[in-house]
């Protein structure tokens, strides 16, 4: 499964703090190597991601577990391995907010939802949505996903 993760401003790196280009590896531990970077210029990437967003990831994908991308002013981290996700999503997840202009846009279209939402407010709704996440609910509604 193809999954993305956010997007960080050039000069952040994955925990938030001012980084080179030299140092982005660092972010998730490994300073052998410099995750690749996407192929061509930031117009030729964003006419390829604003038609097929999906294909766009799986040519990423193709370039490894960590695919930096250019899209527009914001280098975007493309995160395919299971434990960088862990890394962002529950191990470091303190050190990421929602305060990012693509959010800012989504609560304008969507509301202060879960997918929103921080801190208490997004704690209460997670509590509310919660128990349909649990896997006796899944289970039951599995026939109605793979129809």
């Amino acid at each position: 499964m193809t999954r993305v993760v956010g997007t960080v401003p050039s000069n952040e790196g994955l925990d938030g703090h001012s980084t080179s280009n030299s140092d982005r590896a660092d972010s998730l531990g490994d300073s052998r190597r410099r995750p690749p970077v996407y192929p061509g210029s930031r117009f030729k990437q964003l006419c390829e991601w604003i038609p097929n967003p999906l294909a766009y990831l799986e040519r990423a994908r193709k370039l490894g577990d960590l695919v930096v991308g250019d899209l527009d002013q914001y280098q975007a981290w493309f995160l395919f391995n299971p434990e960088h996700i862990r890394h962002v999503l529950v191990t470091n997840a303190a050190n990421y907010d929602k305060d990012t202009r693509g959010y800012r846009a989504m609560r304008l279209s969507i509301g202060q939802g879960l997918v929103t939402s921080e801190g208490a407010l997004w704690k209460t709704q997670r509590r509310i949505v919660n128990p349909a996440f649990h896997r006796k609910s899944i289970a039951k509604m599995a026939d109605v996903m793979v129809a």
